[in-house]
């Protein structure tokens, strides 16, 4: 007997593996770092896309668990998702840059919750030619020194 949610993920495992999707949530390079996937839009359970809090969340829990923690890159290309299933992730990332390097790289987008996840990063690096941004957040500097 399979729950809603257990079906669900289940199904949505299936269409992601039918398009092509690589669902793994962290690969380590040769030389021992972790690489966690935040790519396109963000949702609480697994999806057809390529992160979702679900995966970004185990992946998290399985560096975690290492012997030796690794250091860990955010790879960020992502216009964000939803808020609820965000705050485990968000406070997972926060505990393990207390015990570890971790960098968020934005190539491309890092906006709403993509932009937050990289906040909880040690350091941050973007593209310029990339979007990184949050909703409610603004920045402006204006020049009024020849106004007066």
């Amino acid at each position: 007997d399979l729950d809603p949610e257990t079906l669900d993920d289940v199904f949505t495992e299936y269409l992601a593996d039918a398009l092509g999707v690589d669902s793994k949530p962290y690969e380590m390079t040769e030389d021992g770092i972790a690489i966690v996937s935040v790519i396109g839009p963000l949702y609480k359970r697994k999806s057809p896309f390529v992160s979702n809090y679900k995966a970004i969340g185990e992946a998290l829990t399985a560096i975690s668990q290492m012997e030796q923690l690794p250091p860990i890159v955010l790879k960020i290309d992502s216009p964000g998702g939803m808020v609820a299933g965000l705050d485990p992730v968000l406070d997972q990332i926060r505990e393990l840059a207390e015990q570890t390097l971790v960098v968020a790289s934005i190539n491309g987008m890092g906006a709403s919750a993509a932009y937050r996840i990289a906040s909880q990063a040690g350091s941050v690096f973007a593209r310029t030619c990339g979007a990184s941004t949050s909703a409610g957040a603004s920045c402006c500097h204006q020049n009024c020194k020849n106004i007066l």
